[in-house]
């Protein structure tokens, strides 16, 4: 790496700081810059240098890969990947934002991944689900083929009087004996 490298990085520094909970005075102290420099980076209006990313990894001992972000190109290759489903037809996303987001939110770039992931399974568990057909065009034939199939009887509906009522499906609800009931 040449010392004259450098990358935007902010959301990454600030939650470094924050799991170390530390200030941006005491990261600037140990790094030997001024706690408005840290602050300037951690809001992405100063680049992290190669130089400063390696103070920082030995200060705290901390893997630069994972300081630098490894997975960020495979995130944005998947969220490119996402963000290109018809359901997002209509919003304009730049490659550049993806990458933004990739690279200064990776927590949030997993999080859309994952509910994208959850969308997608939905969506097939749907397709197969309307492949067996559930919903019966007839709604008094599907009640009756299941209460064949459970083998549920009903027995006439009486009273102390010993008053017949009968149940009959009328258009969209119950008629019995003469009172109107909805379904």
């Amino acid at each position: 790496m040449s010392k004259d490298r450098s990358a935007y990085m902010g959301p990454r520094l600030r939650r470094l700081r924050r799991e170390l909970g530390l200030t941006q005075a005491v990261i600037a102290d140990d790094l030997g810059v001024s706690a408005s420099y840290i602050a300037l980076m951690e809001r992405n209006q100063r680049p992290m240098t190669t130089d400063m990313l390696l103070r920082l990894a030995q200060a705290y001992k901390l893997d630069i890969a994972t300081l630098a972000g490894a997975r960020t190109d495979e995130y944005a290759a998947q969220l490119g990947r996402a963000l290109r489903d018809p359901i997002f037809s209509d919003i304009d996303i730049a490659p550049l934002d993806i990458e933004d987001v990739t690279t200064g939110y990776p927590g949030v770039s997993e999080a859309i991944l994952r509910l994208y992931t959850a969308y997608q399974e939905g969506q097939l568990a749907l397709a197969d689900r309307s492949g067996t057909q559930l919903a019966a065009s007839d709604p008094v034939a599907e009640a009756r083929r299941f209460c064949r199939h459970e083998k549920i009887r009903f027995r006439r509906l009486t009273t102390g009087r010993k008053d017949r009522r009968r149940c009959r499906w009328r258009g969209e609800h119950f008629q019995f004996s003469g009172v109107a009931a909805q379904a």
